[in-house]
């Protein structure tokens, strides 16, 4: 069983309840360490859309390796380090997207227990369907 974080999207001035757009961009999280964020960083945050650290990730690992070189410390040493903050990164990766979505407007709504990603949908759509988990102007007629 995996914990899901689901955010939804900021409400626009023109949302009307037949706007199913917004629907559509309701994002679910996955609590727990990310493979992808491990194994490929700066790529991640890219195909996040967190451009400024994803510069900011190449421009310390750059910084590092350059200070690492000049000081002499050794290769095992420098990939130790890399590994251990890449760990790190797998662990925090959704934690930090959840705060970039924050910035964006998202808004946090629920936290589901499920499987599957597709489960978690099924569950918050038909918790969704009896509450007012969604804010004003995105309520779909069932």
């Amino acid at each position: 069983m995996a914990i899901y974080t689901v955010h939804c999207p900021p409400v626009s001035k023109a949302a009307t309840p037949e706007d199913k757009s917004r629907i559509d961009k309701i994002i679910f999280l996955r609590d727990g360490f990310c493979f992808s964020a491990f194994f490929f960083g700066p790529l991640w945050l890219l195909w996040r859309g967190a451009w400024v650290i994803a510069m900011l990730w190449v421009l310390v690992a750059i910084g590092w390796i350059f200070v690492s070189l000049k000081l002499g410390v050794p290769s095992e040493a420098v990939l130790s380090l890399s590994l251990v903050f890449a760990a790190w990164f797998g662990f925090e990766a959704t934690h930090l997207f959840a705060l970039i979505l924050e910035r964006r407007g998202y808004v946090a709504r629920d936290l589901v227990v499920s499987d599957s990603d597709e489960e978690a949908e099924e569950v918050f759509f038909s918790r969704w369907r009896n509450s007012d988990l969604l804010p004003a102007g995105s309520e779909q007629n069932a």
